[in-house]
């Protein structure tokens, strides 16, 4: 939803309103002039995008896990809990998250099949 404030040549602003808000950042009565000034002051100088969600932490041991995650996270985009960066920027994590789960998976059935070789008794020439 768009910010609903008109500006003094009767244009509206083209922001995006914040959540539970008719107004954007700028133009709302709920974030003070003192924190706007501050912002502006640094002039973008802070790329940092807070998470202002409550989320608990996940144990992200396995595949299933991650898809439940990505799942929360599919429904907090939907629904206009979750900012569409942090989504992204956390489901690039899981991605990551996900290979590492491969990985390990791979690497633990080469351990099993070398302890396998070992148990079968080798010629005594390889010995």
């Amino acid at each position: 939803m768009k910010c609903n404030f008109k500006k003094s040549n009767n244009e509206v602003c083209k922001n995006n309103a914040l959540l539970n808000d008719t107004k954007c950042y700028w133009h709302s009565k709920a974030i003070p002039e003192s924190e706007k000034n501050m912002v502006r002051s640094a002039g973008g100088k802070n790329k940092i995008i807070k998470v202002r969600s409550n989320f608990l932490n996940h144990e992200l041991n396995n595949i299933s896990d991650v898809l439940k995650l990505n799942t929360l996270l599919i429904n907090g985009v939907l629904q206009n809990k979750i900012d569409l960066r942090i989504a992204t920027g956390i489901t690039y994590m899981l991605n990551l998250q996900i290979k590492g789960i491969e990985l390990s998976a791979i690497e633990n059935k080469i351990h099993e099949m070398e302890n396998m070789i070992i148990k079968i008794k080798l010629p005594e020439e390889i010995q």
